[in-house]
């Protein structure tokens, strides 16, 4: 099993524990984030089925390199919270219940036909608002990372 295919794997369990937050989608803690459970969820799904769908097209794009703070944060595995703003197309909103769970069921329907590609074949790049230029492998990294990060605040929100 490459990497790639190791990491997808990965994303799609950390998708099916985003299942379970599901019905908490209006809970909110403003010490921890301004953002309700439901928002984390929306945010986390649309930034990752946008990168995991630019992968599925698998074509690359020029950009700067990468940079200090993306080659720091991919090593560690940590995002510091508070500390960036979401690019303005993947601002949230709140959703029902309905639309996270389709949300959901995409992102594991896109991770599936990842999944059954050759992924040596995916070779992409393209660059991230902050980091620079990623790659394939590096942005599946990336939606480990963010996921996570997510994770953790929704997890402190319910706390």
């Amino acid at each position: 099993m490459n990497n790639c295919t190791k990491r997808l794997l990965a994303i799609e369990q950390l998708t099916n524990t985003l299942v379970s937050y599901v019905p908490m989608l209006t809970n909110k803690k403003t010490s921890v984030s301004a953002w309700s459970v439901g928002e984390q969820l929306h945010h986390t799904l649309l930034v990752n089925e946008s990168i995991l769908t630019k992968i599925m097209a698998n074509e690359s794009v020029e950009g700067k390199p990468t940079t200090l703070i993306g080659r720091i944060i991919l090593f560690l595995g940590v995002i510091p919270r508070g500390k960036g703003k979401a690019p303005k197309i993947f601002v949230t909103k709140q959703l029902t219940e309905k639309e996270v769970n389709t949300l959901i069921t995409q992102q594991l329907t896109t991770i599936a036909i990842l999944k059954n590609i050759d992924n040596t074949t995916l070779q992409c790049s393209f660059p991230h608002p902050y980091f620079g230029l990623l790659t394939t492998k590096q942005w599946l990294r990336f939606i480990q990372i963010h996921t996570n990060h997510h994770v953790k605040i929704i997890r402190d929100i319910m706390s």
